[in-house]
């Protein structure tokens, strides 16, 4: 069983644009330890403590030219450690980083007591009546998602996910086994225009992990639908962090025609939902590469967006990028850069998209690297 813990941040003053938000990706370029605990190798930990900067830069500095960036998104294991989450809570909480905004990212393993100093601090939040300190075995070790968020007044808040699943890497261990969480969080918010706003987030394998004959998605979905009731909820968007050497493996990629399935949990929309997938990058410098990458954002097809077989940075996915056909009944704005790089863009809200060739839009405006 998954629990749904819920946040509401519209009494923390985050108020999201209707029309159109500003999103960085960070796509860096991991090397992780051989054997569990998967940890970034030391010598290699200030280069990737220097992304994260850099990254975090980036997003001040906005170049895809929204009035700020409103998500920031590191992919799983990004962030090494608690040198990494002092990283980014020493970023956010300096007066030039904007308020009214969000921070997702993958932390690398956490030994429980580094896990547990994390969740006693300040202004941290964890769900102890599902994932107590004291269920957490000696041994185990935490693949942890935190999300950041900065208030209008400009406390800054993380909550703490543990990821429900382990991939088979995580699972083919020699001592140390990952601790399995047994929640996620489900955001909501008010837009600029008075409607709500639901986010939630997945770690990796937990996109396909079936826990309790679910998908870990389901969970959220099934929570949204007993809010609605009778009526009914939109999600916004669900963000995927990765470190996935195949992100577009079948088996990864079939899972979004059953997310994005109207007859499965009628009463909570996504045919407007933005399906966000974050990996990180297959070589350390900007270039092709077989593995890993593949970033990129995926609508319904009930959106109005136009798609490009090739545009700067972006592509429209298919049988060249993706190795198969799985996403082409979708609107799949794929990332063509696969080595280490920050992206840069505006994701439009497909709400704001009416019919008529004055109105032509991409699901993603000034995409840049």
């Amino acid at each position: 069983m998954i629990h749904v813990s819920r946040v509401d941040l519209t009494e923390r003053g985050i108020l999201l644009p209707h029309d159109r938000v500003g999103m960085v990706i960070a796509q860096p370029h991991l090397t992780l330890t051989q054997q569990e605990p998967y940890r970034t190798v030391a010598a290699r930990k200030p280069e990737l403590l220097a992304n994260l900067t850099a990254t975090l830069n980036v997003s001040r500095a906005a170049p895809h030219h929204a009035e700020k960036t409103h998500f920031t998104i590191f992919p799983e294991y990004s962030i090494p450690g608690i040198d990494g989450v002092d990283l980014i809570d020493a970023a956010l909480a300096d007066q030039q980083w904007p308020t009214g905004t969000i921070v997702i990212g993958g932390v690398d393993a956490l030994l429980k007591a580094d896990f547990a100093s994390l969740a006693g601090r300040a202004d941290s939040h964890l769900d102890t009546a599902h994932n107590a300190l004291d269920q957490i075995g000696d041994g185990e070790w935490i693949n942890c998602a935190v999300i950041w968020t900065k208030a209008q007044d400009g406390t800054v808040e993380r909550w703490l996910q543990p990821k429900l699943w382990p991939a088979w890497q995580e699972q083919t261990i020699s001592y140390q086994s990952m601790y399995r969480g047994k929640s996620i969080f489900s955001f909501k918010g008010s837009l600029s225009n008075g409607q709500k706003y639901r986010f939630s987030s997945l770690i990796c394998f937990d996109w396909i992990a079936t826990i309790g004959a679910k998908r870990s998605w389901r969970w959220a979905l099934d929570d949204l639908g007993l809010q609605a009731g009778e009526g009914e909820l939109s999600l916004s968007w669900m963000f995927v962090i990765q470190c996935n050497t195949a992100p577009s493996h079948p088996t990864f990629m079939g899972e979004v025609a059953s997310f994005f399935d109207g007859t499965i949990v009628p009463n909570v929309r996504r045919d407007r939902t933005c399906l966000v997938f974050a990996n990180s990058a297959g070589k350390p410098v900007p270039g092709r590469s077989a593995d890993y990458g593949g970033t990129s954002v995926v609508f319904t097809q009930q959106t109005l967006f136009k798609e490009l077989a090739s545009r700067p940075t972006v592509a429209k996915g298919g049988q060249q990028f993706r190795g198969s056909q799985l996403l082409n009944p979708f609107r799949d704005t794929y990332f063509r850069e696969r080595g280490a790089c920050i992206h840069s863009f505006v994701q439009i809200n497909p709400d704001t998209v009416v019919a008529g060739a004055a109105h032509r839009s991409f699901a993603v405006d000034r995409p840049f690297v």
